[in-house]
């Protein structure tokens, strides 16, 4: 549900803020819910490795271009979008990351993730289907529109 208005909210904020500061904000906001949450469930000891400097190294590294490049390219590609199109991106998160964690890490997915994704997958195919014949549907329509016969 979370998932959902943030969609839909970040669509429709985009369109009036600059990507760069949209993406700087929502990333704060997330990172602070974050946070409490982490420091609510598990304290502050587990904050105590967070100085070290080979840590962040490999942090600012992380940061800066994962996250901030994959964020970029992410909104860049929303502006242009249409909630389908968003929709199906957004069910496919979840799989890629266990595909990549078994092809990265070597991680073997359990069963329910495995039936998770099938279920996923199942739907992004429907999804897929359903945006395909809606475009065609509407490319005919176009089609008969341009070729009528109203200005002879």
């Amino acid at each position: 549900i979370f998932r959902v208005f943030s969609t839909q909210y970040s669509k429709k904020s985009i369109k009036t803020i600059p990507v760069g500061i949209f993406s700087v904000f929502k990333r704060i906001v997330g990172s602070t819910i974050f946070f409490l949450c982490v420091l609510s469930f598990f304290g502050q000891e587990h904050f105590s490795e967070i100085f070290k400097p080979f840590f962040r190294i490999d942090i600012a590294i992380y940061m800066g271009v994962i996250i901030s490049l994959g964020l970029f390219v992410w909104y860049k590609g929303m502006t242009g979008s249409t909630s389908s199109n968003l929709a199906i991106a957004n069910s496919f998160q979840p799989v890629a990351g266990v595909m990549f964690a078994y092809i990265i890490v070597g991680e073997i997915p359990s069963r329910a993730q495995l039936f998770g994704g099938i279920t996923i997958m199942t739907g992004v195919f429907i999804a897929l289907i359903t945006v395909i014949k809606t475009g065609q549907k509407k490319r005919l329509d176009d089609l008969s529109e341009s070729r009528s016969f109203t200005d002879v």
